[in-house]
């Protein structure tokens, strides 16, 4: 039999269309990761010649006491808002499936709205409502005879603020995400459970959750990440305030403040750049630990 010829240009098509996107991956993506080890490695103030340096701003990485401290700052806040956005988005998600399913597209898109607002506005808003001077949440307190609070000026109600603000801005994400698993759970195992007598803790506990394992640690995952690059937002509320960048005393200065406080402030790019790929370890360790926690235990 003879072979069908093909035209060559079957064979080239098929390349020219999957080539879009290995360009704009290489120029947009692996050429700047690459180019940021390579920038980690050297003493660069993003104009000059970079001078090599080796492994030394790794070195200085190691031995930077700022660098901890932004990590105990970011670590922080994201220990403390995870259980809480995590409650709030699956309480959320339960009422609305549960209890008002005739409803739910409206509910779904209203409690949504705060995650597409943008972080500089969320920053904004907060610090009009949280303002020393006539501030929204001070004035409430004042109708009640309290003094005001300074809220931006002590680490601890500082620490406040950007919780809540980090949780009013996540907790629709985490919602949507614990509808779609919610939905995706049959009728007829809540059915069998209520044939047998389970009330609703019982079945939220037995059912729903462990039938939730797998949203649970994406949910789990995201809230981490999204938590190691904060900045926009507590960037502009302390500005606005007319606080630091890392807040009163420092204390909130988080990972990403300190790169670019490094990067784009002292243009110490090589550094800053090296305090980058510190940030990537990081996530790759606690995303490592989340999979471990969330894993299957043999029997």
């Amino acid at each position: 039999m003879k072979k069908k010829r093909t035209w060559k240009g079957e064979q080239v098509f098929p390349y020219l269309f999957v080539a879009p996107y290995f360009i704009f991956y290489f120029v947009l993506e692996l050429f700047p990761v690459i180019f940021s080890f390579f920038i980690s490695l050297t003493e660069w103030n993003g104009i000059g010649q970079p001078l090599f340096k080796g492994a030394a701003n790794y070195l200085r990485l190691i031995k930077d006491p700022n660098f901890f401290s932004s990590i105990g700052n970011t670590v922080a806040i994201i220990l403390i808002s995870i259980p809480v956005q995590l409650t709030v988005g699956f309480v959320l998600a339960l009422i609305i499936t549960k209890f008002l399913r005739r409803w739910k597209g409206f509910f779904q898109v209203l409690l949504f709205l705060p995650y597409l607002v943008t972080p500089v506005a969320i920053g904004v808003i907060f610090q009009i409502l949280f303002e020393y001077n006539g501030g929204t949440i001070n004035q409430i307190l004042d109708i009640f005879g309290i003094e005001p609070v300074y809220w931006l000026g002590q680490v601890g109600t500082s620490r406040f603020v950007v919780i809540l603000m980090k949780v009013w801005r996540s907790y629709g994400y985490s919602m949507i995400l614990f509808i779609s698993g919610l939905i995706a759970i049959p009728d007829d195992v809540y059915e069998a459970a209520e044939i047998d007598g389970a009330n609703i803790l019982q079945k939220t506990f037995y059912i729903t959750l462990p039938m939730l394992k797998n949203v649970m640690k994406f949910v789990v995952i995201m809230t981490i990440t999204a938590g190691f690059q904060l900045f926009d937002e507590p960037r502009t509320l302390f500005s606005e305030a007319g606080q630091p960048v890392g807040g009163p005393e420092g204390k909130l200065l988080t990972i990403v403040g300190n790169f670019y406080d490094v990067a784009f402030t002292r243009f110490d790019m090589g550094y800053g750049s090296a305090i980058g790929y510190g940030l990537f370890i990081l996530l790759l360790v606690s995303t490592n630990i989340v999979n471990h926690l969330f894993r299957e235990k043999s029997s």
